[in-house]
């Protein structure tokens, strides 16, 4: 019971964090599509939360397997993918050699996440058909990718653009959300409750303060 509390309450926040953004950056003429691709990937959550909740009061039980709660996730990194490589790094990055440094460090992100998905998948084939942990695998590659982007521009060195340092929050707790999410993939696969009832109600939260610091940094953008 304790688990279906978790997730209504991170489907209820997660729901306040895309309405939220849905004010304060489709509301807003002027915003750019980053932050409209955050908040549509913030609403692929919500719509996930919203499912396992759903599902639950009308069936009495917890979905498994294979789930449009996997392509929602998809959706949601896909976003992500998205507002950071083709929104975000084309005005940080202009290829010069000398930031070779911070392009390469920036890979330690995606490495450690595909380790952790490596992990999850190989304990996943224990109990689900290889083709089920195959495809949920497959559908957090986007994160995989997008945590490079915000690896590289979290530490990524300040310039005349004040958005970089103003938007480096954000690109903290994406960071956090993709590792939480990883960890209660494992949680989950290895049926520690406790655990993954925590990752669940950090990463509704960390999806609000996400709307909250984008909304700061648009400000810096706009400038």
């Amino acid at each position: 019971m304790a688990a279906i509390i978790s997730t209504i309450v991170s489907g209820v926040v997660t729901i306040l964090a895309f309405a939220l953004g849905v004010k304060f950056f489709f509301g807003d003429k002027h915003s750019a599509m980053y932050f409209r691709f955050i908040t549509c990937a913030i609403g692929c959550y919500a719509f996930a939360d919203t499912f396992w909740s759903t599902y639950f009061f009308l069936n009495k039980a917890i979905p498994t397997g294979f789930s449009i709660t996997e392509i929602s996730y998809f959706g949601a990194f896909l976003f992500l993918f998205t507002a950071n490589k083709g929104q975000f790094d084309s005005l940080v990055d202009d290829g010069s050699p000398k930031f070779r440094k911070y392009r390469i460090i920036s890979l330690v992100a995606p490495i450690v996440l595909i380790t952790m998905i490596i992990v999850y998948f190989i304990a996943g084939i224990r109990t689900e058909p290889v083709i089920t942990m195959a495809i949920e695998n497959f559908c957090f590659l986007p994160m995989v990718a997008a945590s490079y982007y915000n690896m590289k521009h979290l530490i990524w060195p300040n310039s005349d653009y004040g958005f970089i340092k103003a938007l480096k929050p954000v690109n903290l707790c994406l960071l956090l959300v993709y590792y939480f999410e990883a960890c209660l993939l494992l949680c989950e696969v290895k049926s520690l409750v406790i655990p993954a009832i925590v990752f669940t109600y950090i990463l509704a939260f960390l999806m609000l303060a996400i709307v909250f610091l984008a909304k700061r940094g648009r400000e810096q953008w706009l400038i």
